[in-house]
């Protein structure tokens, strides 16, 4: 999958690509069960300079040693995992780590699904559909609170 929205050369960036640039050292940890999607996830947020990948994981199970070691400032994780899902590893996250800010990352974008993943805990809800869109703005909200 490819996410429009990269930086070029010879054109200025758009307001929401230069968000994620005023993020200083951002750390994050990724989890997705998809490998495709992860791996394009991570090149996403490799094109941005301020934002270092410490972790990478393909379930919740295997994201908690990652972020016991390297104390991520932000995880971006899938919703629907099989397992355990994205929310009920948000409030075990959230317990273990209260100052890691979580983002839910999912296909699914539906109002409910927003707000249990609000009421959960998470920090911030992205649709996979938009996420080279919404990610960026998404990320600086976050952080900044």
């Amino acid at each position: 999958m490819q996410f429009a929205g990269s930086q070029s050369e010879g054109r200025q960036p758009r307001q929401s690509e230069t968000h994620v640039c005023d993020l200083r050292h951002l750390r994050a940890v990724v989890v997705d069960d998809s490998p495709a999607f992860l791996r394009s996830l991570c090149s996403f947020l490799r094109e941005h300079e301020q934002v270092q990948i410490v972790g990478a994981a393909e379930s919740a199970l295997d994201a908690f040693p990652l972020v016991e070691q390297s104390r991520p400032d932000v995880v971006l994780i899938d919703l629907q995992m099989p397992g355990m899902n994205g929310l009920e590893a948000t409030a075990l996250l959230r317990s273990r780590h209260p100052n890691t800010r979580v983002i839910m990352v999912t296909m699914h974008d539906t109002p409910e699904l927003r707000q249990a993943s609000l009421e959960g805990g998470a920090h911030g809800f992205v649709s996979k559909s938009r996420l080279s869109q919404d990610l960026p703005d998404v990320l600086h909200e976050v952080m900044k609170h």
